[in-house]
């Protein structure tokens, strides 16, 4: 009987330790040995590290992105900097002008000021790349020039521009204002 005894005995031991095994999770019941269990840390650390480094980079892209953003804004903000001050001494010399034609100046330099006055004009413009558009005696062309009327001309002035009614600009090639034009039309 006690061959008996001993064969229940051990088979309550093994159920009980079946049900302890039960109970643990699979890294609980892996065994694995030393050197695969450090090259398991080592891959973990690792992973943590390159995580960690991921998340660094995401932060200084984020940082570089917001920095641009706002370097763009400042230079929005001031980039007609240099053209806005050239055009102060225009208007310090228009300012002069309007002294002179309230002073005892003759018309004939009042005028001649405002001539000097709209060629510095021109020039500071020319020098940013802004070209007025040469309209009078040309053919109409759509893309440069927006018609308001026909007036009836001679054949030779058919579809040609007889008056400028507003200037049109380009801006470095590229069409900055349209000249507002009368157009020829024969009778």
């Amino acid at each position: 009987m006690s061959n008996k005894r001993e064969a229940e005995h051990n088979d309550k031991a093994k159920t009980a330790d079946s049900s302890k095994e039960e109970g643990k999770s699979i890294e609980e019941k892996v065994l694995i040995d030393k050197a695969e269990l450090d090259k398991l840390k080592a891959f973990t650390k690792d992973a943590e590290d390159y995580k960690d480094k991921y998340l660094r980079a995401q932060a200084e892209i984020d940082n570089i992105r917001k920095r641009f953003n706002k370097e763009k804004e400042e230079y929005v903000k001031f980039a007609n900097e240099d053209l806005l001050s050239e055009l102060l001494y225009v208007i310090d010399n228009f300012d002069r002008a309007m002294e002179h034609i309230n002073g005892t100046q003759k018309v004939e330099n009042v005028i001649e000021g405002i001539k000097m006055i709209q060629k510095e004009f021109h020039r500071i413009l020319e020098a940013r790349g802004i070209e007025r558009i040469e309209a009078l005696g040309k053919e109409f062309d759509p893309t440069l020039h927006d018609a308001v009327e026909h007036v009836e001309a001679d054949e030779d002035k058919d579809h040609k521009i007889v008056e400028e009614v507003q200037a049109g600009y380009m801006l470095n090639g590229r069409l900055l204002r349209p000249a507002i034009v009368k157009v020829g039309k024969k009778k």
